[in-house]
């Protein structure tokens, strides 16, 4: 998701850029990606780019389905401009020749305006606003410059793209509309979710099959909230949990016990701690070890108190933690 009033200048020739007319002219810098595009990465080569980088972590079949691009930038937001101009990257495909009040959203014209907040002096070149928004006093709140670039890097993404002006006062139904756009896609063609428990793909962007369980994918996924880091939490700040899990490692897995011994430990530890401490623990070590960490942390090559299947974690012991 990106929010910008100005247009896009991903540099791919940095040198050959600066090196342009309008660089060189410190009235004209703020046209100088637009007319210098040349030296710009194009829309389809920051697709790939950004489908690579997810395909990295989750394999390439999943990142081509599962990677959306959302941009509230700078388009028209009234009438049939903004009609043209706002939706998925599939709906959009006539917002360039939408006509500006100087040239189109795909080659917007040039002015020659006083810089912003100043009364005096040389004036400058601007490309023409896409979109302007004024509050009651009729003093700009929002002056945005076309977003080409965006607008067709968003319809690279297709019914993965979306585009919202940034001129509108209220945001929230981009909010719903990438949500929906979300959850439309988020699942297979028969409509089940993704599998996100895999032998061969990773659980979450920490994990990976050369990665080290404790040294990088553990601390990874314990300080993302978004991971493990509130079940890592809510047992650390439960003395009960805390108490279990000491047992647990102290007593048993730091003694190097094995087979029967170490089963023995572990019913040993769950006999003696609270339902509520058997609980959290488990909900902490499945997100690790079952969700996000299967493939640097698993499989579990010793008996431990969780175990994870293709349906998710279960409890080893049933019995013994009933």
């Amino acid at each position: 998701l990106l929010v910008s009033d100005e247009e896009d200048c991903s540099m791919e020739d940095g040198p050959g850029l600066f090196a342009a007319d309008e660089v060189q002219d410190q009235y004209k810098r703020n046209i100088a990606c637009g007319r210098n595009q040349e030296f710009l990465y194009s829309t389809a080569e920051i697709k790939e780019m950004i489908i690579n980088a997810k395909a990295a972590v989750s394999g390439v079949s999943r990142a081509v389905q599962s990677v959306m691009f959302a941009a509230i930038v700078g388009v028209p937001n009234q009438g049939d401009a903004g009609a043209a101009c706002q939706g998925s990257g599939a709906e959009i495909t006539g917002c360039l020749d939408v006509a500006l009040e100087e040239g189109t959203m795909g080659d917007p014209g040039i002015i020659e305006r006083m810089p912003p907040n100043t009364t005096a002096g040389p004036t400058a070149y601007y490309f023409e606003y896409a979109c302007e928004r004024f509050d009651a006093d009729d003093t700009p709140v929002t002056q945005a410059y076309p977003g080409t670039r965006f607008v067709q890097l968003a319809r690279e993404f297709g019914h993965l793209g979306y585009v919202y002006s940034i001129c509108n006062a209220d945001w929230a139904p981009a909010m719903n509309d990438i949500a929906r756009i979300i959850t439309d896609n988020l699942s297979t063609d028969s409509g089940e979710p993704f599998d996100t428990d895999s032998d061969t793909e990773p659980g979450s962007y920490c994990d990976g099959a050369n990665l080290d369980c404790y040294t990088e994918c553990w601390g990874c996924t314990l300080g993302d909230p978004s991971l493990c880091g509130v079940a890592y939490t809510d047992c650390q700040e439960n003395s009960n949990c805390a108490a279990y899990e000491e047992c647990l490692f102290d007593n048993c897995y730091l003694q190097s016990l094995l087979d029967d011994e170490l089963r023995s430990c572990i019913a040993t530890c769950q006999n003696s701690a609270t339902a509520d401490g058997i609980a959290l623990f488990t909900a902490y070590y499945e997100c690790i070890y079952c969700d996000a960490c299967p493939l640097s942390c698993g499989p579990l090559e010793k008996p431990f108190p969780i175990e994870c299947t293709d349906s998710g974690a279960v409890d080893s012991d049933s019995s013994s933690q009933q």
